[in-house]
């Protein structure tokens, strides 16, 4: 139905995640955080998707199982900020787990390793520039790999 193009796209869950990496890879360089508010309704507008597609019967729906995998990514970094007492990023799980009710784990899987690949990179140019950091947002690495291949997966 031309009414419900925007719950049952694929494209359109990969512009909401560009969106939601690209707002907060934006906060997190300027002030070293995420935008708790903004990504807290990028999730709940995925969990209401989800709801909406499961209640219509459309077919767009995922399985439960489906569901959980793709939120998978997001959990695990989640918990990985709880043992590392923070060294990893809670904000960092928590774009993922909003990431998880658009995309699928894959595209969030391939998109991370791209961006912990990028890391690197930016260290060493850094170190070349003389400035160099001690810390490194994350987010907005994930947003240079999903502009360059996670739009793609």
């Amino acid at each position: 139905m031309p009414e419900r193009w925007f719950l049952d796209s694929p494209a359109a869950g990969r512009a909401v995640v560009l969106l939601l990496l690209g707002v907060n890879a934006y906060r997190d360089i300027r002030q070293g955080e995420i935008s708790l508010p903004f990504t807290g309704s990028v999730l709940l507008a995925g969990l209401l998707r989800q709801i909406v597609l499961s209640l219509t019967g459309s077919g767009g729906q995922l399985p439960v199982q489906t569901l959980f995998l793709n939120l998978t990514p997001g959990l695990a970094v989640l918990a990985l900020a709880g043992l590392t007492g923070g060294k990893i990023g809670l904000g960092d799980g928590i774009v993922l787990l909003a990431a998880g009710f658009w995309v699928s784990a894959l595209s969030i899987l391939w998109t991370a390793l791209a961006a912990l690949a990028l890391v690197p990179a930016a260290a060493f140019a850094s170190a070349v520039c003389r400035r160099r950091r001690r810390e490194w947002p994350f987010v907005p690495f994930l947003c240079a790999a999903w502009a360059a291949i996670g739009w793609r997966i």
